[in-house]
Protein backbone atom coordinates (compact mmCIF):
# COMPACT_ATOMS: atom_id res chain seq x y z
CA UNK A 1 0.00 0.00 0.00
CA UNK A 2 2.60 2.15 0.52
CA UNK A 3 4.44 1.76 -2.37
CA UNK A 4 1.36 2.68 -4.00
CA UNK A 5 1.08 5.81 -1.88
CA UNK A 6 5.15 6.83 -2.81
CA UNK A 7 4.35 7.06 -6.49
CA UNK A 8 1.52 9.22 -6.19
CA UNK A 9 1.64 12.68 -7.07
CA UNK A 10 -1.08 14.23 -4.35
CA UNK A 11 -1.21 14.02 -0.58
CA UNK A 12 -2.62 11.20 0.60
CA UNK A 13 -4.27 10.34 4.22
CA UNK A 14 -3.12 7.03 5.63
CA UNK A 15 -4.97 6.06 8.94
CA UNK A 16 -2.76 2.79 10.60
CA UNK A 17 -4.14 0.42 12.90
CA UNK A 18 -4.44 0.61 16.61
CA UNK A 19 -1.18 -0.10 18.41
CA UNK A 20 -1.67 -0.03 22.47
CA UNK A 21 1.66 -1.55 22.63
CA UNK A 22 3.30 1.59 20.99
CA UNK A 23 3.74 4.23 23.11
CA UNK A 24 5.04 8.08 23.41
CA UNK A 25 5.22 10.56 26.24
CA UNK A 26 3.36 13.65 26.15
CA UNK A 27 5.33 16.47 25.44
CA UNK A 28 7.96 14.20 23.35
CA UNK A 29 6.11 13.08 20.28
CA UNK A 30 8.56 14.49 17.54
CA UNK A 31 11.34 12.63 19.73
CA UNK A 32 10.06 9.41 20.13
CA UNK A 33 7.79 9.06 17.08
CA UNK A 34 10.44 9.92 14.20
CA UNK A 35 9.51 7.40 12.32
CA UNK A 36 6.31 7.90 11.60
CA UNK A 37 6.90 11.77 11.32
CA UNK A 38 9.69 10.59 8.99
CA UNK A 39 7.27 7.87 7.07
CA UNK A 40 4.85 10.56 6.61
CA UNK A 41 7.20 13.53 5.40
CA UNK A 42 8.55 10.42 2.93
CA UNK A 43 5.23 9.23 1.34
CA UNK A 44 3.76 12.56 1.55
CA UNK A 45 0.91 10.98 3.49
CA UNK A 46 -1.17 12.61 6.48
CA UNK A 47 -0.82 9.76 8.91
CA UNK A 48 -3.37 8.80 11.73
CA UNK A 49 -2.33 6.59 13.91
CA UNK A 50 -3.69 5.29 17.55
CA UNK A 51 -0.84 4.40 20.36
CA UNK A 52 -0.86 4.22 24.22
CA UNK A 53 0.23 8.18 25.61
CA UNK A 54 2.32 8.85 28.86
CA UNK A 55 0.69 12.49 29.93
CA UNK A 56 2.80 14.36 32.07
CA UNK A 57 0.84 13.59 34.90
CA UNK A 58 1.52 9.95 34.74
CA UNK A 59 -1.59 8.55 33.91
CA UNK A 60 -1.68 6.02 30.55
CA UNK A 61 -4.24 7.30 27.31
CA UNK A 62 -5.59 5.55 24.13
CA UNK A 63 -4.68 8.27 21.84
CA UNK A 64 -4.93 9.35 17.87
CA UNK A 65 -2.43 11.76 16.78
CA UNK A 66 -2.62 13.16 12.92
CA UNK A 67 0.31 14.21 11.86
CA UNK A 68 1.41 16.03 8.69
CA UNK A 69 3.52 15.61 5.46
CA UNK A 70 5.25 18.57 6.74
CA UNK A 71 6.11 17.26 10.32
CA UNK A 72 3.45 18.93 12.23
CA UNK A 73 0.87 16.86 14.50
CA UNK A 74 -2.37 18.77 13.17
CA UNK A 75 -4.44 16.98 16.05
CA UNK A 76 -4.91 14.66 18.97
CA UNK A 77 -7.83 12.98 20.44
CA UNK A 78 -7.53 10.67 23.48
CA UNK A 79 -10.54 7.92 23.82
CA UNK A 80 -13.28 9.46 25.68
CA UNK A 81 -15.83 6.03 26.21
CA UNK A 82 -14.94 3.34 27.67
CA UNK A 83 -16.58 0.02 27.09
CA UNK A 84 -17.95 -2.70 30.06
CA UNK A 85 -15.18 -4.77 29.20
CA UNK A 86 -12.35 -2.35 29.18
CA UNK A 87 -10.23 -3.27 32.16
CA UNK A 88 -9.78 0.24 33.00
CA UNK A 89 -6.17 0.72 33.11
CA UNK A 90 -6.07 4.07 30.67
CA UNK A 91 -7.14 7.57 31.59
CA UNK A 92 -10.16 8.63 29.64
CA UNK A 93 -10.28 12.10 27.28
CA UNK A 94 -13.04 14.55 27.93
CA UNK A 95 -13.18 16.11 24.28
CA UNK A 96 -14.11 15.30 20.98
CA UNK A 97 -12.52 17.59 18.86
CA UNK A 98 -12.42 17.97 15.12
CA UNK A 99 -10.11 18.90 13.20
CA UNK A 100 -8.70 20.44 9.92
CA UNK A 101 -6.75 18.70 7.10
CA UNK A 102 -5.79 19.34 3.94
CA UNK A 103 -8.63 16.47 3.32
CA UNK A 104 -11.57 18.98 5.45
CA UNK A 105 -12.79 18.33 8.62
CA UNK A 106 -11.91 14.82 10.39
CA UNK A 107 -12.89 13.51 13.90
CA UNK A 108 -10.98 10.49 15.40
CA UNK A 109 -11.90 7.55 17.06
CA UNK A 110 -10.22 4.76 18.61
CA UNK A 111 -11.33 0.92 19.07
CA UNK A 112 -15.13 0.31 19.25
CA UNK A 113 -16.76 3.28 19.24
CA UNK A 114 -18.91 1.43 16.40
CA UNK A 115 -20.51 0.38 19.69
CA UNK A 116 -21.96 3.69 20.66
CA UNK A 117 -24.95 5.21 19.14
Amino acid sequence: MLRQVEKAPFEHLVVLPFTPFLAFEEGREKEELREFFDLARAQRATLVLGLSEKARDGQVYYSSLILSPRGQILGKYRKSHRLAWDDGEFALGNDLPVFETAFGKIGLTISSYFYFP
